[in-house]
C-alpha cells in the first residue's frame, strides 16, 4: 500500500494563482457554459483547481486556463483524480491530471515553472 508521503512528481508544481474557466467534456453536447475557478498550482503533469462546486471524481474537465501576459486561453482537457473540501474557505480542490493538452502548452507550462524556481534560488 502507497502512501501520500510516498507521492512522486513526475512534473514539478508551481503555487499559482491564475483564473481558469472549466466544464465537463460530458456537457458540451448539452452547449453548457464554462464556470470559473483559480488554479492553486500547477506542473506539467497537472494542476490544481479551487471552485465552489463539488466535481466528482474520474470526471473530464475541459479547461481554458488565462495566464498572465497571454492575450488568448490555452485549453486543455483534465481528469479529477482528487476532491477535498477546504470547509474554512467554502470551496473544493481537485487534483487534476492532464490528459489532453498541446506539446507546446506543456512546454510553457514547464517553462514557467523552471524560471520562477531558478529566480527563487537566485534571491536566497
Amino acid at each position: 500500500m502507497e502512501t501520500k508521503s510516498a507521492e512522486r512528481r513526475r512534473y514539478i508544481r508551481l503555487k499559482a494563482y491564475h483564473l481558469v474557466k472549466y466544464k465537463e467534456i460530458a456537457d458540451s453536447a448539452k452547449d453548457s457554459s464554462f464556470v470559473s475557478a483559480v488554479i492553486k498550482d500547477i506542473g506539467g503533469g497537472g494542476v490544481c483547481l479551487r471552485t465552489e462546486q463539488e466535481i466528482p471524481v474520474s470526471t473530464v474537465l475541459e479547461l481554458k486556463i488565462n495566464f498572465p501576459h497571454i492575450s488568448t486561453f490555452l485549453y486543455a482537457s483534465v481528469v479529477v483524480v482528487w476532491v477535498r473540501r477546504k470547509e474554512r474557505m467554502h470551496c473544493f480542490e481537485l487534483g487534476c491530471k492532464f490528459i489532453q493538452i498541446t506539446d507546446s502548452l506543456r512546454s510553457f507550462i514547464e517553462e514557467q515553472v523552471k524560471q520562477v524556481f531558478a529566480q527563487t534560488k537566485t534571491k536566497r
